[in-house]
């Protein structure tokens, strides 16, 4: 059982046995502000409901159990034990005698549920990255032995030639642009030995017909064979 009494001035007295112990707790409210101190006596089992005495240096809880009376002196925020006296009969107590209210203990009294947490459900995984694709082989048409062949592009190894339309590079030839199917170019035709002129100012040879060197631009009226 736990029983409350206001002291007065925002004092608040609650006392409370539990078993051979008993707790005395002190709150006090003032000006915004709360302090609260607890303590706790060995006392042993109640055997009558306790007193709570108005003193001039404070106030006394009068305990009242099998081994005797004991008092708790109060003082301010400071709580002491006296030590216990041996009750005949029916003690008669000094003071000035507070009301007490009788409360529910907070040992007995059942435990508050707690309030459902909220439950937030959990985030979904992320789902993998595809994978990139590989690339598709690079499609090299018909490959022959020396030969490779790519849509409208040839290309020979040995030689080493490479045709495209009507466009043929070779590696062991100089580079010339010969369209397919035309005729090979015809040479000059050679001049004779006994006939070739010679440029006396640069010693080129030249044409009966030409008039100036085409080396040096010497005129050749005076030339000679």
């Amino acid at each position: 059982m736990m029983y409350r009494c206001d002291l007065g001035s925002g004092q608040v007295l609650q006392v409370e046995n539990l078993g051979d112990r008993t707790r005395v707790t002190l709150a006090c409210q003032q000006a915004g502000q709360q302090q609260q101190a607890t303590s706790m006596f060995s006392t042993g089992r109640w055997v009558d409901v306790p007193q709570v005495v108005a003193m001039p240096q404070g106030f006394e809880v009068h305990l009242f159990t099998a081994q005797g009376v004991m008092t708790v002196q109060i003082q301010g925020m400071m709580m002491q034990a006296m030590p216990t006296q041996v009750a005949v009969g029916n003690p008669s107590v000094a003071g000035n005698p507070l009301p007490l209210q009788t409360v529910a203990s907070q040992e007995k009294s059942a435990p508050e549920s707690p309030a459902p947490e909220s439950k937030i459900p959990p985030m979904a995984p992320m789902a993998p990255m595809t994978p990139m694709a590989p690339m598709p082989p690079m499609t090299m048409g018909q490959m022959k032995m020396g030969n490779l062949q790519m849509g409208d592009m040839q290309m020979s190894l040995n030689p080493m030639e490479m045709r495209m339309g009507n466009l043929q590079m070779s590696l062991n030839t100089p580079n010339t642009q010969v369209p397919t199917g035309s005729p090979p170019p015809t040479a000059p035709p050679a001049v004779p030995a006994t006939n070739r002129r010679f440029c006396p100012q640069c010693g080129s040879a030249v044409q009966p017909s030409d008039r100036f060197c085409a080396s040096c631009g010497n005129a050749l009226a005076s030339v000679t064979n």
